[in-house]
C-alpha cells in the first residue's frame, strides 16, 4: 500500500463544466504517464485519473463537481490547506519515447488522461477526437495538431477509420467508460491498428468505492 498526503491548493473551472483541482504532495511521489490514484476525501473513496504530467510539480485531479455524490461534495468542500489521502498511483500508459504521433480517442471527462499525456510529451504530434462534452477543450485544443469534437456517437465512430487512415503508425490512447473503451478498441482493430499500438486507461471497470 502506497499512501500519500496531499495538500489542497485550489480549483479552476472551465467553461465546459469540468474542474481541475490542484494539490501539493507532502513528499515526493514517483509517477509515470496515464496513472490513476484512489482518492480519500471527506469520508468517500474513489479512483480518479491523475490529470497532471509526471514531471509537473503539482498533482492534479480533473472531474465534474455537479453530480452531488459524496466524493464530489467532499471535493467541493475543500479549502486551501486541507489534506486528502491518495493510495497509489497505479497503472499507467506505456508508450515508446519517440516521435510517433498519439491519437486520443476520448469520451467526456476521459480528457484528463489526454491532458496528462499531452503535457508530458508536448513535442509529439497529438490528435484529439472527443465525443461528449469538450472537457478541457479550451486548454487542450491549442496544444494538439488537430482537435475533433463529433456531435454524436455515430459521428465519432465514423471518425475512427478516417483518423486511422490519416495517422498511420500512431499510438492510440482510449479513455472513457468500459463499454466505450471496448467498442473503440474493437473499431481500431477492425481498422487494422496493431494491438500493441492501442492503449486503454488502466482503471476502467473499478467500482465507485464511495462510502
Amino acid at each position: 500500500m502506497r499512501f500519500a498526503t496531499l495538500t489542497y491548493l485550489d480549483t479552476c473551472a472551465d467553461n465546459s463544466g469540468a474542474s481541475l483541482l490542484s494539490f501539493r504532495p507532502r513528499d515526493s511521489i514517483r509517477r509515470s504517464t496515464g496513472q490513476f490514484g484512489v482518492w480519500f476525501v471527506g469520508g468517500a473513496v474513489r479512483p480518479f485519473t491523475i490529470a497532471s504530467a509526471p514531471d509537473d510539480e503539482l498533482l492534479q485531479l480533473g472531474t465534474r463537481l455537479h453530480s452531488g455524490s459524496r466524493i464530489k461534495r467532499g471535493l467541493k468542500a475543500l479549502r486551501p490547506g486541507d489534506e486528502v489521502r491518495l493510495l497509489g498511483p497505479f497503472g499507467g500508459i506505456t508508450l515508446a519515447d519517440d516521435s510517433r504521433p498519439i491519437v486520443h480517442l476520448i469520451q467526456g471527462i476521459g480528457a484528463t488522461l489526454a491532458r496528462s499525456l499531452i503535457r508530458q510529451w508536448p513535442s509529439r504530434r497529438h490528435t484529439l477526437v472527443q465525443v461528449g462534452a469538450p472537457y478541457f477543450g479550451v486548454e487542450l485544443a491549442p496544444l494538439v495538431e488537430s482537435a475533433i469534437y463529433p456531435g454524436t456517437r455515430d459521428e465519432f465512430n465514423a471518425a475512427i477509420p478516417r483518423t486511422v487512415a490519416a495517422e498511420a503508425g500512431a499510438d492510440y490512447v482510449v479513455a472513457g467508460s468500459s463499454g466505450f473503451s471496448k467498442a473503440v478498441q474493437f473499431s481500431l482493430r477492425s481498422a487494422g491498428v496493431a494491438r500493441d499500438r492501442i492503449h486503454a486507461e488502466g482503471f476502467i471497470g473499478l467500482p465507485n468505492l464511495a462510502a
